[in-house]
């Protein structure tokens, strides 16, 4: 079994059981506190992406995800990367420092640049 440190005082075991609830207990407490440490939003690292992407979701992932593109091109002057859904889809970022997702529902819009 592995451990997973953070700074506090509890130490977080993960299990063999990744269920959908078994992870949101085990984590539930450390993206809050990750949250109020860096005071920012964790979901989005610029804020003119997040401003074009609030602008340009509709209610049509199709849609949204062509509008963002193009004012993204436009805005950045380089090619951006962009997945819209109506459901719920799970990502990591590992290689871009710009980065947003938005939710204006029903659809929820992520966004980054290849480094």
């Amino acid at each position: 079994m592995h451990s997973m440190h953070i700074k506090s005082d509890r130490t977080f075991a993960l299990s063999n059981d990744y269920s959908d609830n078994s992870f949101r207990t085990k984590i539930a407490g450390v993206k809050s506190r990750i949250a109020n440490e860096n005071e920012k939003d964790v979901k989005c690292g610029n804020e003119s992406l997040k401003r074009i992407m609030m602008e340009n979701i509709v209610s049509s992932p199709t849609i949204s995800k062509q509008l963002i593109f193009s004012a993204g091109k436009q805005r950045f002057q380089k090619l951006i990367d962009v997945v819209c859904s109506r459901n719920k889809f799970s990502y990591t970022v590992v290689s871009s420092h710009i980065y947003c997702e938005v939710t204006k529902p029903p659809v929820t819009c992520f966004a980054f640049f290849q480094p």
